[in-house]
């Protein structure tokens, strides 16, 4: 009842503040009391990132300043290009509100009520830094965690010195990032005290490496789903059997080839909706992700219907030649900090072979070239050849 009443405000904004809604819903003959429920969203069309990219003005309200707001952005990982996302500051407060659904029973298993100590390993000015310093500007980061940014660009035992000093008791990354912490500490037979609680989100954890943490170091490991265009998808519970989805702010569909939905236990595209952020509307947006549909109740007894796997995009760890192990959010973040450059792709050819693909939006392309080639090589080692 409260999602549905939801779409129906977001779909009547839309209408009267946001061109492209407006536009597409007079072509098609629809007025806002045409869309009354989830079921009724299928009457707009589907939209993926592609389609804003061509005019991104088309899907920003009239009604918020954009001065007043905050840019999240997307990852360029799937299409090599990245999203800037306007989000009105009431849609972040409403986000954190629905965080508290994973962090009540994070904060429950620390056996903490009130302040946790969390270190999040990132790109620097990822999009959870920049929230929690909006949270910070409006006084209420204190009242949920003390946070600690660290860098993915760090190799991982720099990091687990700092974060010896801060003394966590969460612990947030990529999951590629958290096996190259497991990995490192395996490798080296260096005894860390991890956090009790670790949380991945991005990119996926290998099943073997969550088992590591339970077994050898007794830390509890949670996944989060989302993206900047959809920001709390869903979270897993301590039955781990799928991720709940905040259907009342973010509601999912899964659907086939063709555009049907779904059964239990089938695969499908996830297509979402964001029906908090009023700065840029996303309706019937297709991630790209495959995500399996799951049961509708689980044993922890929350009703929120749940995505049983994850299976799109699962980004594995590049290993080079001198058993180095490097996550792909690094590689990432080379591209994702330039703006002369548009789509990209990196393919790895053999363990010390790459081949580069990219656009370039402006600039001299032998200096892009010479740039990129230093980059890399200094990430992945200065014997890797890269065309």
């Amino acid at each position: 009842r409260i999602r549905d009443s939801r779409i129906r405000a977001m779909v009547d904004y839309a209408y009267r503040n946001v061109p492209y809604y407006h536009s597409t819903m007079k072509e098609r003959g629809l007025s806002p009391s045409d869309i009354r429920m989830k079921d009724d969203l299928r009457k707009l069309p589907t939209i993926t990132k592609s389609t804003i990219l061509q005019d991104p003005q088309a899907f920003i309200s009239r009604q918020i300043p954009l001065e007043n707001c905050i840019e999240l952005r997307s990852s360029g990982s799937c299409y090599g290009t990245v999203l800037a996302i306007p989000y009105d500051r009431n849609a972040i407060l409403t986000h954190v509100g629905a965080s508290q659904r994973w962090n009540y029973l994070m904060n429950r298993l620390l056996k903490r009520p009130l302040l946790v100590r969390q270190v999040y390993i990132t790109v620097p000015g990822h999009n959870f830094q920049r929230i929690a310093e909006l949270c910070s500007e409006m006084r209420l980061s204190r009242l949920l965690r003390e946070f600690k940014f660290l860098s993915v660009r760090d190799p991982p035992q720099v990091n687990a010195a700092r974060m010896k000093d801060f003394n966590p008791h969460l612990l947030s990354s990529y999951g590629s990032y958290l096996e190259l912490l497991v990995r490192h500490a395996e490798l080296t037979n260096v005894r860390w005290e991890f956090p009790k609680v670790a949380v991945f989100s991005t990119d996926t954890l290998k099943p073997q490496i969550t088992r590591m943490l339970r077994e050898n170091y007794g830390c509890q490991v949670f996944g989060l789903y989302g993206a900047a265009e959809a920001l709390g998808i869903g979270f897993e519970c301590e039955a781990h059997r799928g991720y709940h989805v905040c259907e009342d702010y973010y509601p999912v569909d899964l659907v086939s080839e063709n555009g049907d939905s779904v059964g239990e236990g089938e695969s499908g595209e996830v297509v979402v909706s964001n029906l908090i952020n009023r700065a840029m509307v996303i309706l019937n947006y297709r991630l790209g992700d495959i995500a399996v549909r799951g049961e509708d109740m689980c044993e922890c007894e929350r009703h929120l219907p749940m995505l049983s796997r994850l299976d799109g995009r699962t980004d594995d760890v590049i290993s080079l030649p001198d058993g180095r192990l490097v996550g792909p959010s690094l590689i990432i973040a080379i591209f994702d900090s330039r703006s002369d450059i548009g789509p990209y792709q990196l393919v790895q050819e053999g363990l010390d072979r790459f081949e580069l693909s990219l656009v370039p939006l402006r600039g001299n392309v032998e200096q892009i070239e010479v740039e990129l080639t230093r980059d890399l090589q200094s990430l992945l080692g200065e014997e890797a050849l890269i065309r």
